[in-house]
């Protein structure tokens, strides 16, 4: 299945999920809008043909999500996050054995499309406490483009180079509140492991490398309920991916990436 394909199956089975609830589990129903603005920061390495080659990159990052979430009974939710985001281009700088070696622009496009299914802990009345735990699945499609190559000092006539990395993964989640009068406190933790990560790159074409690995997400923010419908908020967010090197093919290989993104958001949550 193509990347393409499946971005268009797990967002109409996002979209399907409120046709499928009842009108009572409607009526609770909750929607997040959330817009920001950071830093992402992408990092490589390797020293799989005997030399040690780096790169680093950094840029501003704008980030639109939202997040679904339909009370399935009084303790269990099922919800649907898509996350997409857009980089200014950057320099990203590459070393070979600590010497530097190549610059180029840089511009990284990120999709994350995400099913969950949570429980919430029953609480005591009044407290103005809440927690949750959810398990989920998602699909992260990762695109670079390349361009304005300098190699050693000397500008070189190549082509825009594209990369895509497609990425399917399992976790689980973490999330509390606490509301006080009008506002509301809260910070949500996330794990996910990358099982199935194929990585094209136009530089090799009919070549595609296989890698695994780790996100983590944190946010912490707070809400002002604005009335009992809508709540206006900020957050910062922070999210690691890190993916592993994998195996040489055609003499080819996807080296050991990090992709740090960092940001602070505009909230809008909307309850039904």
């Amino acid at each position: 299945m193509s990347a393409k394909t499946k971005l268009i199956f797990i967002t109409f089975l996002l979209m399907g999920i409120p046709f499928y609830s009842s009108a009572s589990a409607m009526e609770n129903a909750k929607l997040i809008f959330q817009t920001g603005m950071g830093s992402l920061d992408y990092e490589e390495s390797t020293d799989a043909f005997g030399s040690s080659i780096e790169s680093e990159s950094s840029s501003r990052v704008f980030l639109l999500e939202v997040l679904g979430e339909l009370p399935v009974s009084s303790v269990l939710f099922a919800g649907g996050l898509v996350t997409a985001g857009w980089t200014s281009s950057g320099d990203e700088i590459w070393w070979e054995n600590g010497s530097l070696r190549q610059t180029n622009d840089l511009q990284i496009d990120l999709y994350n499309l995400e099913l969950r299914l949570g429980y919430r802990f029953p609480v005591r009345e009044n407290s103005g406490f809440s927690a949750s735990v959810y398990v989920n699945t998602g699909y992260d499609v990762f695109s670079f483009e390349r361009s304005n190559f300098v190699v050693l000092g000397v500008p070189q006539s190549i082509p825009t180079v594209t990369e895509e990395f497609d990425l399917l993964r399992l976790g689980a989640g973490i999330q509390a509140a606490m509301d006080v009068q009008r506002w509301s406190f809260f910070g949500e933790a996330g794990y996910g492991r990358y099982l199935d990560g194929q990585v094209n790159n136009s530089a090799f074409p009919g070549i595609t490398l296989e890698t695994e690995g780790n996100r983590w997400h944190v946010e912490i923010g707070v809400d002002r309920r604005l009335s009992t419908a809508l709540s206006l908020g900020l957050a910062l967010s922070s999210s690691m991916v890190d993916l592993q090197e994998s195996e040489p093919v055609s003499g080819v290989v996807f080296p050991n990436s990090r992709t740090g993104i960092n940001s602070l958001n505009l909230r809008l949550t909307k309850v039904f």
